[in-house]
C-alpha cells in the first residue's frame, strides 16, 4: 500500500511537471506573459531535480518555444543539471546536439566550451554552425583562435558564420584574416558584408587600419567598413573626427555612386552637413543627391 501511494505521488509530480513546462512553453504575449512566467517561476522553486527531469524529456526539440523555456528555468546554472547539457552537446543525435549547444550560448556557459570546440569537428554542418554561433555567444576570448580557423573553410556559409561569431564578441586578434576575407576575389557578397560587420565589432583597433587604408586607397568595402565602425564606436576625439571627416571628403573624388553614398552617410554622422551643402550643387546622381537631401533635412 505505501509503495503503490509512493508511486502515485511520483506520477503526480511527473504530470504536474509536464503540465507546467507546456505552459511554461506558450508564446509569451498578451495575456500569456503572466501564465508563462508563473509556470517558469514555479518549475524553478520545484527545485533542481524538476528541471533536470524536463531537461532530459526535452532536450531532443527542434522547437524553440521549448528551448526558451528550457533556458529561462535553467538561468542559474545549477551542476545538477547543467552536466547532463555539456554532456548532451556530445550526443549521438543531432537533434539532442544542436539543442544543447543553442542552450550552452544562450545561458553563456564557459564551461561548455571544450565540448563546442569538440564540435567544430562534427561531420555536420548544423552542428557545426549552432557550436559557431554558441561559442559567440558565449564570448570567452579562448573561442577565438578556434573560431577564427574557421575562416579558412571552403564552406562559405561556416565562413559566414564564423564572421557572426566573431562580430558578436568583438574578437579583435584575427583582424588581418577578417580583412583579407572583406576582399577575398572568390568570396561572394555574403561573406564580404560579414566581414565588413566582424571587423566594424573591433571598433577602435578597427578605425586604426581602416585610417591607414583609406588614407592610401579609397575602397567601397573599406570606406562601408569604416562607417560602421565610427557608428559603433560611442564618441571620437576631435582628432579622430576630423581625420575621419577628411577622409570622407576625399572619397567624393572620381569614386562610383554607391561608395560615394557612404561618404554622405559618414559625412552625416559626424555632423558635416556644412561640407555636403557644397557636394549637392556639384552631385549628378540622383541617389546621393537623394541621400544628401535626407540628411540635411535631418
Amino acid at each position: 500500500m505505501k509503495w503503490f501511494l509512493f508511486s502515485l505521488m511520483i506520477f503526480s509530480t511527473t504530470d504536474r511537471i509536464e503540465s507546467l513546462f507546456k505552459r511554461a512553453s506558450k508564446w509569451r504575449v498578451g495575456s500569456a506573459i503572466s501564465e508563462v512566467e508563473a509556470a517558469r517561476d514555479t518549475l524553478k522553486n520545484m527545485g533542481d531535480s524538476a528541471v533536470l527531469m524536463v531537461l532530459k524529456k526535452h532536450i531532443k526539440t527542434e522547437s524553440l518555444l521549448e528551448l526558451r523555456a528550457l533556458k529561462a528555468i535553467m538561468k542559474e546554472k545549477h551542476p545538477v543539471y547543467m552536466d547532463s547539457l555539456r554532456a548532451y552537446i556530445l550526443s549521438r543525435d543531432d537533434t539532442v546536439k544542436i539543442a544543447a549547444i543553442y542552450l550552452a550560448g544562450e545561458l553563456k556557459d564557459t564551461q561548455s566550451i571544450p565540448n563546442l570546440i569538440k564540435s567544430l569537428k562534427d561531420t555536420s554542418l548544423r552542428v557545426k554552425l549552432n557550436a559557431l554561433m554558441a561559442m559567440g555567444k558565449i564570448g570567452d576570448t579562448s573561442c577565438g583562435k578556434y573560431i577564427c580557423q574557421s575562416l579558412k573553410s571552403k564552406n562559405q556559409r561556416e565562413v559566414v558564420t564564423a564572421l557572426s561569431a566573431i562580430t558578436t564578441m568583438g574578437y579583435e586578434s584575427c583582424i588581418s584574416s577578417v580583412y583579407k576575407k572583406m576582399h577575398e576575389k572568390d568570396a561572394n557578397s555574403f561573406v564580404k558584408y560579414a566581414a565588413l560587420f566582424a571587423i566594424s565589432s573591433m571598433k577602435d583597433t578597427a578605425f586604426v587600419l581602416l585610417k591607414d587604408k583609406l588614407t592610401q586607397k579609397i575602397d567601397f568595402y573599406d570606406l562601408s567598413a569604416f562607417y560602421e565602425t565610427i557608428r559603433r564606436m560611442r564618441k571620437l576625439s576631435l582628432q579622430d573626427t576630423l581625420v575621419a571627416r577628411k577622409i570622407f571628403k576625399s572619397a567624393f573624388k572620381n569614386t562610383d555612386a554607391a561608395t560615394r553614398i557612404i561618404a554622405v552617410r559618414g559625412l552625416c554622422q559626424l555632423s558635416g552637413e556644412d561640407v555636403l551643402k557644397n557636394f549637392l550643387f556639384d552631385e549628378t546622381d540622383k541617389g546621393v543627391r537623394f541621400e544628401i537631401k535626407r540628411c540635411l533635412e535631418r
